[in-house]
């Protein structure tokens, strides 16, 4: 059984060999596997790990944009600077370019994208290279981008302050977003599998807000985009982070196949809870502790943890063995090694 089969199988709760896995993980992690392996590329390692997906990143903007050394600006205007946390470095937004808008006067003003301005030939071509993985691409939102775009303590109180300026702030990103993927989905039919959508909706304890408010301002901008990938016969992952259990019932409702990351330290993610309510209706990509277990645990923990997690999740299926989020520079190799070796007990 190839990669795209089980990955697909294990979606759709048809027979499988094994369950799939994945492999997420910051630049510097790669790096630090690439010398381990004394490889130039992440092949070797994903390879080793048995991984049966991968991420590819979206198309290339085609019009000049703004970048230096300490200084980035992207296709919607969002500018951010190269922030250090020591062992490594991420671009940290730090001028939101709606800030100061008021009405849909405002909104209507800033220089939006053209979803025609992208290298979707250049994006097929990626693609074809790792035809032998289940693909899996795209940042789509309803959220994750408006915040962007205007901060997100500002998003809040539009809420309740200014919902009109807020359902055209969704409306803009969201329409953009259902021309720029339909020419994705269209020019790499066959080679994409999964749409990934990637909207933080939980905090450490709970929801950012209201579950009433999710269904008021991003689920039908989120429906919209689930729908559009449904027509095209990909399978849709969501990510949100956090605790999201008052929202998992949502999710399969508006025909999510896949949740990620399943973030079990945070309040009410318990696997075995999660598994018995929602696990014939959605499929679980993650739920690897990244916080403790993958950073500081033993070799022997990692692997008592991750069986454990297989053993429930992965009943009767329905589950992508991969960690809870990006595996950061602080995790020793050896845990990450032993992940993917117990990972692979039960292939």
């Amino acid at each position: 059984m190839n990669h795209k089969v089980r990955v697909r199988n294990t979606v759709l709760r048809k027979s499988i060999d094994s369950l799939p896995v994945d492999f997420v993980a910051v630049d510097e992690v790669r790096e630090k596997l690439r010398r381990h392996f004394n490889s130039s590329t992440d092949e070797e390692f994903l390879r080793a790990f048995q991984v049966d997906m991968v991420w590819i990143r979206e198309p290339d903007y085609l019009k000049e944009t703004v970048e230096t050394d300490n200084h980035r600006e992207d296709y919607w205007g969002i500018r951010r600077r190269r922030q250090s946390y020591g062992e490594g470095e991420y671009w940290e937004p730090y001028d939101y370019p709606l800030n100061t808008a008021e009405k849909f006067e405002d909104l209507e003003k800033h220089p939006w994208p053209d979803p025609d301005d992208f290298d979707y030939d250049g994006y097929l071509e990626e693609l074809k290279t790792q035809h032998d993985y289940a693909i899996y691409g795209g940042l789509g939102s309803a959220f994750y981008v408006p915040t962007l775009l205007r901060e997100m303590s500002l998003v809040l109180m539009d809420m309740v302050l200014n919902p009109s300026l807020l359902d055209a702030l969704v409306s803009r990103v969201v329409d953009f977003q259902l021309a720029y993927y339909e020419r994705i989905f269209r020019k790499c039919r066959g080679c994409l599998d999964i749409f990934y959508i990637a909207d933080d909706y939980g905090t450490q304890t709970g929801l950012m807000f209201e579950k009433e408010k999710w269904r008021r301002f991003f689920k039908s901008g989120t429906t919209q985009l689930v729908d559009l990938a449904h027509r095209y016969d990909l399978l849709v992952m969501l990510h949100s982070c956090g605790s999201v259990r008052e929202l998992i019932g949502e999710f399969i409702d508006i025909g999510v196949d896949i949740l990620d990351p399943i973030q079990t330290t945070a309040a009410n993610m318990d696997i075995e809870e999660l598994k018995r309510h929602f696990g014939r209706h959605i499929c679980f990509h993650g739920a690897i502790d990244t916080q403790n277990v993958l950073n500081f645990g033993t070799v022997d923990q990692v692997r008592d943890h991750v069986r454990r997690t297989i053993d429930v999740m992965g009943d009767r299926g329905g589950y992508i063995i991969s960690p809870c989020h990006n595996i950061q520079v602080s995790t020793p190799v050896e845990n990450i090694l032993a992940l993917y070796e117990t990972a692979n007990e039960f292939k």
